[in-house]
């Protein structure tokens, strides 16, 4: 597997005429299905390729096929396409976006390698591999395994398939852009832009020239070109500073997108960048130096084809419309977010947090599922270096402690984990989010957030849900004062801090107080009142609503839940439920006109 970033680059894409086999018993393996091409007049006994159902990719078999929907294992994906084989001056890469959960890749009989995690793009050398008429077989496997990270449980369903786009791009043999970024510090003369290159060629070592260009897309205008000589196998980068005035930084209020293009021998490589600084200030977040308050809201919704763990196009669009309806800046989700959906934020100006799913129950003592998750994390960050909108890198959500009577810890991993963000990406972020469900020691920040994990990342984030469960009875008490007290502690670190889980379950026009809806516009009611409160006492700096619409989960299955989580501010058919109105209410009044104390 070749670590490779195509950028904007015109790849074939591969998304025709596919067909799947769900293959519980693991005949494709034992029989070999790769090396069997039938032969005229000849039948084989398990199957053949005529027998595959049609599919789409990308798409998930969960969601495509409904005697498929629980179904865990491998199912087998077939495709037949002709290509243009491998020239002598150029290299051939068959590039996957998104498989879930992993797979083992074949083409023309022969073994390609394995992806091990289907939230980071994955590509192969196919040169010798790709002919005229190609045959190529991906066994997709999304069984939960206790290694795998996330783990065996979850709050999503489990879907499966080849969820995002495949594609095969040609770069050239002598010398190609494997990675190319442009990063942004405000300096005091002006912008300084650092421009950086991962050169791959067949011998290391060697200067090359390598020509920067920095485009504004409104005319063609060419704002910036500068040349390097730059050696390969290892990141190269020059600086400019720039005037401020000659630079339209990408910001919230203008997601101003620029073309970056990378030009290396007879290679030319380039993506869409947006020129932004992200750090933080004492208990602020700043973007461009100006502080920003975080009016979020976490985003599972399950697209129709492509399940849970990606978003068309067309959904992507459904969930910036439905945001900029809500006045968020920010988005969030458990599991990484995907391309089709930071794009759409990059040209939108919202926010994104992007978290490896390291969740609720994991070993990360573990080799194995630390490295899975490190290697997830890797992946990210190579594929969104250009999103300016990507702002927030997470490490793990509730789950310091694996096994607290053991006293097994996963403390080790979240350590090195920010160590290898801040040293891979210190253009932005990190943070790990703990949970304050359960506990009434205003010291509880201790167990959940130790200082240990608060002096390694940039934002101290806690999940609660206060209010939601306190009892069947409307007279009982409910918990915000004291949840809220326990949550100011963790300001004590002096470092932003981001309410990153809140919400309730309510369904559409239920009457009954456990889940109706007018007991779930209450206590947003007081969410939003509380939220405002801590931006004005100048410890809160943002909150992310759980969530925006209610999604299938096989773990919800009281008689409201009936296998969906019910937190949603929609309904699973984006019906706006009455708690809806609030959160924009609310959101949009603190747009307008927040009151903060200096910190």
């Amino acid at each position: 597997m070749h670590p490779l970033n195509f950028g904007e680059l015109a790849g074939h894409a591969l998304d025709a005429d596919w067909g799947v086999l769900p293959d519980p018993m693991g005949r494709c393996r034992r029989q070999q299905w790769w090396r069997s091409v039938r032969k005229e007049n000849y039948w084989f006994p398990s199957y053949d390729d005529d027998a595959f159902w049609p599919t789409a990719v990308p798409g998930a078999f969960t969601r495509l096929h409904p005697e498929l929907a629980y179904y865990e294992g491998t199912a087998v994906y077939l495709n037949h396409f002709t290509s243009v084989p491998a020239q002598t001056d150029e290299k051939l890469f068959l590039h996957f976006e998104g498989v879930a959960e992993r797979a083992d890749i074949f083409l023309n009989g022969s073994y390609l390698g394995r992806i091990q995690t289907g939230f980071a793009p994955a590509s192969f050398d196919v040169t010798t591999e790709l002919a005229e008429n190609n045959r190529l077989l991906v066994l997709v496997d999304n069984q939960r395994r206790p290694g795998d990270v996330p783990g065996e449980i979850h709050d999503w369903w489990q879907d499966g398939g080849i969820i995002r786009p495949v594609r095969l791009y040609r770069r050239p043999a002598s010398i190609f852009v494997r990675e190319a970024a442009v990063e942004t510090r405000l300096v005091p003369d002006g912008v300084e832009l650092s421009f950086r290159v991962l050169l791959e060629a067949p011998s290391r070592g060697k200067a090359v020239p390598v020509q920067f260009y920095l485009i504004d897309p409104a005319g063609g205008k060419t704002l910036l070109k500068c040349e390097h000589a730059c050696r390969s196998g290892a990141w190269q980068d020059t600086r400019v500073v720039l005037k401020r005035e000659q630079v339209r930084l990408w910001s919230c209020d203008d997601p101003h997108l620029y073309k970056l293009q990378v030009s290396a021998g007879d290679d030319c490589w380039h993506d869409t960048v947006g020129l932004r600084e992200i750090r933080t200030a004492g208990r602020e977040v700043l973007v461009n130096g100006e502080p920003v308050i975080l009016r979020g809201v976490n985003t599972l919704m399950d697209d129709p084809v492509c399940g849970a763990i990606t978003t068309s196009d067309s959904t992507a669009a459904v969930l910036i419309d439905l945001m900029r309806q809500l006045h968020c800046n920010f988005a969030r989700a458990h599991r990484p977010l995907s391309r089709n959906f930071v794009r759409s934020c990059d040209r939108a100006g919202i926010l994104v947090w992007q978290e490896v799913p390291a969740y609720w129950l994991p070993a990360m003592a573990e080799p194995s599922e630390s490295r899975h998750a490190l290697e997830t994390l890797s992946g990210l960050v190579r594929d969104f270096r250009n999103s300016p909108s990507v702002i927030i890198w997470s490490i793990g959500n509730e789950c310091l402690n694996h096994n607290r009577q053991s006293g097994q810890s996963n403390l080790a991993y979240f350590l090195e984990a920010a160590d290898f963000l801040h040293r891979e990406d210190p253009s932005r972020l990190v943070t790990y989010t703990g949970g304050l469900e359960g506990n009434h020691d205003l010291n509880f920040m201790n167990t959940v957030f130790p200082r240990q994990i608060a002096d390694k990342v940039d934002i101290v984030s806690f999940n609660s849900y206060a209010g939601i469960d306190e009892g069947a009875s409307a007279e009982e008490k409910d918990s915000f004062e004291r949840q809220y007290a326990i949550a100011r502690f963790a300001s004590s670190y002096g470092k932003p801090v981001i309410h990153a889980e809140a919400g309730i379950d309510s369904v559409l026009g239920e009457k009954s107080f456990d889940y109706g809806e007018q007991r779930g516009a209450e206590y947003h009611h007081k969410l939003q009142k509380y939220f405002a409160a801590g931006i004005a006492e100048g410890w809160l700096q943002g909150m992310a609503i759980f969530v925006l619409s209610d999604y299938r989960t096989p773990i919800k299955l009281n008689r409201h839940q009936r296998g969906y989580n019910r937190k949603g501010l929609l309904t699973e058919k984006l019906e706006p439920k009455a708690a809806f109105a609030i959160v924009s209410d609310g959101y949009g009044s603190l747009e307008k006109n927040h009151i903060r104390k200096p910190t």
